[in-house]
C-alpha cells in the first residue's frame, strides 16, 4: 500500500513561537487505521517539524474516535462507516 500526502501552504497554520500538535484517534494497533495513521505522523513530523507541527497519534475505536473528534480532544479520526 503507497500513502502520498503533501502539506501545501502548513506555515500558514503555525505561529512559528508556538508548536500545533495534530492528533489522529485511530483504531487498535493490529489494524490498517493504526499502520496509516502512524504513516501520517511520521510524514508530518519528518517534513513539518521545521515549521512548529508535530503529529501523535492514539487508539480509540470508531465510536470513541466520533465523540472525541466533537468534542475537540483529537483533530483528525480515521473510521470506518
Amino acid at each position: 500500500m503507497r500513502f502520498d500526502a503533501h502539506f501545501f501552504g502548513a506555515q500558514s497554520f503555525v505561529n512559528a513561537a508556538e508548536q500545533k500538535k495534530i492528533l489522529i484517534g485511530t483504531g487498535g494497533k493490529t489494524g490498517v487505521y493504526y499502520v496509516v495513521s502512524n504513516s501520517i505522523c511520521r510524514m508530518v513530523n519528518s517534513e513539518l517539524r521545521r515549521q512548529g507541527m508535530r503529529c501523535d497519534h492514539r487508539e480509540g475505536g470508531s465510536v470513541r474516535n466520533i465523540n472525541e473528534v466533537h468534542s475537540g480532544e483529537v483533530d483528525i479520526v480515521l473510521i470506518c462507516s
